[in-house]
């Protein structure tokens, strides 16, 4: 796989694949620096235009792209909005997905109940109701996997990104490769990223990619798509830029930036499902479902994840120690890296952003 294909930072004129790395290099150069997300594709598009297409035509697009381009298909799938999204996009359309990806997080008694009460029945609607075919593989995240996660996802890895502040085996690269067995460039596998991150400046709407968003799906593995930010179909994202941005300049006029930052960026705050509506999903399958409504949405040191690492420790697990050892060390080494946080378990590092892109003006 090209190099310039898997998202990674630039630092002064430095492509670098670490994240801990690019962190490093950012101190000890004091040089400008940013996300680099398929800048080779996108810069060639004028985001102020919006795609002409109506939003279900280039769903309709995306789906026959994706199951042109792969004799399999197969979707990371966890009852969100926006992987639940994809799925009745494909459903919609009749367009197969061949298999359905699922992980069950065994100790996590609220993603547990997740599985049980909403991600498995759903997935199992979609095989009666539509697809008979479809294979449902579920991936059972238990203390053995935490093992063998930790062994082999050190801070040394070439294309290292995990300090997002939780312990956790929640690298979806690494899944579909050591868990899921899929390494044939015949088999594509869709996550269902992203809802568009749009900021304020000067009276205008800007966009920006996030590193944080990528930190659990680094796409370093060619087959690896991401539905909704489809470099092979810009169209698709900018297309979500101008239905998002025109839906708050109707209905939330003259705002500021913590508006924004309300309305886009904080998934436990009273404009979730709004934000998921006005960016082109379902609506919510029920309120109450935490996999749709944000409420999962979780840091690091929330006590469902404090729980897990106590009792790790208490049972001896070696994995606790390795992910305790190597964060620490780090947060110890960059403090800037981390700044205001006292714990590595909240939201891990500093965002970076990417170039901005102008979508239109807001006053």
């Amino acid at each position: 796989m090209d190099a310039i294909n898997i998202p990674h930072w630039v630092v002064g004129g430095k492509h670098i694949y670490n994240q801990l790395d690019a962190w490093e290099e950012i101190f000890r150069s004091r040089r400008e620096f940013r996300w680099y997300f398929y800048d080779h594709v996108y810069d060639q598009h004028d985001w102020s235009v919006e795609p002409e297409q109506s939003w279900n035509e280039l769903l309709h697009h995306r789906c026959l792209q994706l199951r042109q381009k792969y004799r399999k298909l197969c979707l990371w799938y966890s009852g969100g909005s926006d992987s639940h999204h994809v799925l009745r996009t494909f459903a919609k359309n009749n367009i197969p997905i061949d298999e359905l990806l699922i992980l069950h997080w065994k100790m996590n008694p609220f993603r547990n109940e997740e599985y049980h009460k909403w991600i498995l029945p759903l997935a199992h609607e979609y095989k009666k109701l539509v697809n008979p075919n479809a294979v449902i593989k579920t991936v059972e995240v238990t203390s053995k996997m935490y093992g063998k996660y930790y062994r082999e996802q050190t801070a040394d890895s070439k294309y290292f990104t995990g300090t997002n502040g939780f312990f956790t085996p929640c690298d979806f690269d690494w899944q579909t490769i050591h868990t899921c067995d899929i390494f044939d460039s015949s088999t594509g596998v869709m996550v269902a990223l992203e809802k568009p991150y749009l900021y304020l400046d000067n009276g205008k709407i800007y966009h920006r990619f996030h590193d944080k968003t990528f930190e659990l799906y680094r796409g370093t593995i060619k087959e690896f798509e991401f539905f909704y930010y489809a470099p092979d179909m810009p169209e698709l994202y900018i297309k979500q830029c101008h239905m998002l941005a025109k839906y708050i300049k109707q209905n939330y006029p003259n705002r500021n930036q913590s508006f924004f930052n309300q309305f886009i960026d904080n998934p436990a705050g009273p404009y979730y499902t709004e934000f998921c509506e006005a960016s082109g999903r379902d609506p919510a399958i029920h309120p109450d479902a935490r996999t749709q409504n944000g409420k999962n949405k979780l840091e690091g040191t929330h006590h469902t994840f404090m729980d897990i690492a106590n009792m790790a420790k208490k049972d001896g697990f070696k994995s606790v120690q390795i992910w305790e050892d190597t964060m620490s060390r780090w947060k110890n080494l960059m403090p800037e890296a981390f700044p205001g946080k006292k714990d590595f378990r909240q939201g891990g590092t500093v965002g970076i952003q990417s170039k901005k892109k102008y979508i239109t003006n807001y006053f």
